[in-house]
């Protein structure tokens, strides 16, 4: 349930201060060092713990700042909203993505219509007063403001926000059932069973992991990631062929990272029609971070399959290891479109797919992927954790 409170901004800032400066801190505590109504402490500190800025001991009753939080204070001033809008990502978490769509679609609307927006769409247990309605719009509505989304021209909160463009693939049932029995064929007739299909892949991870040589390992992560894209229903390219002799398309070099992932078949974006689908896949065999050199090397293995199939429409994506994920020069050159996926995202996937599999379930394939990056790049997600790949693949599975 999204709970929807009075909290401005200032009240926020406020209750994590003091929970920094004195943690843990019991909530009698914060309430003293705030010198506020238990109403408005009550309401930090449900906002606080919504978006897992501060911990609760259940034990002693007493809280801390999570990660998040002290990530967050490490900020001041202004950096503080820059935190909340580039790095955590505030206006992609719920009420305010609803708000932002509605906002958009409306272009503007009256802090009342704010707050009768929001109790329709997350009716809370206790019904909302005309005070709580006012009280509940402005805060939002300074939310919006903060998360740069809105902006307030006399009574009217008008939108401000813009939105990655994409080539906004449409699914078409038809397409979706084809690509599904394409998959369903593969897998049946490749293995004995649904676990089988598991085998393969998690064989050539432990011996990318034992590899002691740097090329072998990389050329082990390779045959990897064709292997894992493969039961999702994609064409692996590892290597060149005859027909990439006279282009500037090469996968040449064994074990450096470059894999090619295809899908054969027209599409429709909101602008024109595609021949085909590609994934620029740039691997990452080792743990360490991920620099802005992978994201030029997988934008130039773009361009290059750009160049070979000029119709197609072809996606960025670093796959690997890393337990840290971008490093700073990473994250100031990924966006807007460079995702990086871990062994544990397209893993989970995996396992997903099984067990579709097993049920007699309509399978993930292409599409499916397609849109599930497609989402990632719009809510810039480029660093998603296991929870939210499987969180919108699950969605896009229920209605493509």
């Amino acid at each position: 349930m999204v709970t929807i409170t009075k909290t401005t901004p200032n009240l926020f800032f406020s209750f994590m201060n003091l929970v920094s400066s004195v943690q843990p801190c019991s909530i009698e505590k914060i309430r003293k060092g705030m010198k506020k109504p238990w109403g408005p402490v009550y309401a930090a500190r449900n906002f606080a713990t919504q978006y897992n800025f501060v911990a609760l001991n259940k034990r002693t009753g007493e809280f801390s700042l999570s990660t998040e939080g002290e990530r967050l204070l490490r900020y001041t001033g202004n950096l503080r909203n820059k935190f909340l809008t580039d790095y955590f990502k505030l206006q992609y978490y719920e009420p305010f993505v609803s708000l932002q769509k509605e906002l958009f679609q409306k272009t503007h609307m009256t802090v009342q219509e704010i707050a009768e927006f929001l109790e329709m769409k997350f009716p809370q247990k206790k019904k909302w007063s005309t005070q709580d309605k006012s009280d509940i719009g402005e805060a939002i509505t300074e939310w919006l403001i903060i998360l740069q989304t809105a902006k307030r021209s006399n009574s009217k909160i008008e939108f401000l926000g813009g939105e990655i463009k994409t080539a906004g693939i449409i699914y078409f049932p038809d397409m979706g059932e084809l690509s599904d029995r394409a998959v369903y064929d593969f897998l049946i007739e490749s293995f004995h069973t649904p676990h089988n299909m598991l085998d393969e892949p998690y064989s050539l991870l432990e011996k990318t992991n034992k590899a002691k040589d740097d090329n072998a390992k990389g050329e082990l992560f390779e045959s990897f990631i064709g292997s894992v894209f493969r039961r999702f229903g994609f064409s692996p390219r590892l290597k060149d062929g005859v027909r990439e002799k006279a282009t500037n398309f090469t996968l040449k070099k064994s074990g450096g990272g470059d894999v090619a992932l295809f899908y054969h078949f027209p599409m429709q974006g909101e602008e024109k029609i595609f021949h085909g689908y590609a994934i620029a896949c740039e691997g990452k065999a080792t743990k360490n971070i991920v620099g802005s050199k992978a994201v030029g090397q997988v934008r130039n293995l773009c361009k290059k399959i750009k160049e070979l199939y000029p119709k197609y429409l072809v996606q960025p994506l670093i796959l690997s290891q890393s337990k840290c994920g971008y490093d700073n020069s990473g994250r100031r050159t990924a966006p807007p479109e460079v995702v990086h996926l871990t062994t544990k995202d397209v893993l989970s996937v995996l396992d997903i797919q099984k067990r579709r599999l097993e049920q007699g379930l309509s399978l993930i394939t292409p599409i499916h992927v397609m849109l599930l990056i497609e989402d990632l790049v719009k809510q810039q997600e480029l660093e998603p954790t296991k929870e939210k790949v499987v969180e919108i693949l699950e969605n896009r599975l229920e209605s493509p």
